[in-house]
């Protein structure tokens, strides 16, 4: 079994056309607080929870601002465009302290991001 870190690892960053396995389990949590459906697997839910709330809190601005974007994001259509741009997007532009205000651009390796299916 996955530890609770890689769990929150994979969730943190997975994402797809119905949304991300964040809002997924955001959702599922509230619902069972509704519900007042609370036991073990709402506390482990929780828990779990806690942990990817800081690990997107660790990524990197650019990261998680993107994901936080996506999770705004209310129609299928809306995020296939996220989607695709997100995929073609390879180079991009960083503040380097070159010369006082300038920009250069250089390459960054783009972490591999976790795509949901849907069944």
């Amino acid at each position: 079994t996955l530890s609770i870190e890689q769990q929150a690892e994979i969730i943190g960053r997975s994402y797809g056309i119905n949304g991300t396995n964040f809002q997924y389990l955001k959702n599922t949590l509230n619902t069972y607080r509704i519900l007042a459906l609370i036991d073990t697997s709402t506390e482990e839910m929780q828990q779990l929870y806690d942990a990817v709330l800081l690990y997107r809190q660790q990524l990197i601005e650019e990261d998680r601002q993107w994901l936080e974007a996506f999770d705004q994001l209310s129609t299928k259509d809306e995020r296939q465009l996220a989607i695709k741009s997100r995929m073609t997007k390879r180079i991009l532009t960083k503040p380097l302290k070159v010369f006082s205000d300038t920009c250069s651009v250089a390459p960054e390796i783009i972490p591999k991001y976790h795509r949901m299916l849907s069944v």
